[in-house]
């Protein structure tokens, strides 16, 4: 789970709007496959907002249980 998070890159590096109408004008595309491309990329962070939700809220289960264990030691101790 982790290494997808670490194998996408977040953002990419702005490019002169010049260069990016031309290279669109140059490779063809349509306005449809950048509807496609942009309903991908928002599949892809929904994905991974959801693989973020999980991994958040396996953390606070652990650290739930490292309270507890602390609290239980704390009054094994205190006795």
């Amino acid at each position: 789970m982790l290494s997808s998070f670490f194998s996408v890159p977040l953002l990419k590096p702005k490019q002169p709007k010049g260069s990016l109408v031309t290279k669109l004008i140059h490779n063809g595309r349509t306005e449809h496959e950048g509807l496609e491309n942009s309903t991908i990329l928002e599949t892809k962070v929904e994905t991974f907002e959801a693989q973020l939700d999980s991994f958040e809220k396996g953390l606070e289960g652990g650290f739930r249980s490292l309270i507890r264990s602390r609290s239980l030691l704390l009054n094994v101790f205190s006795y």
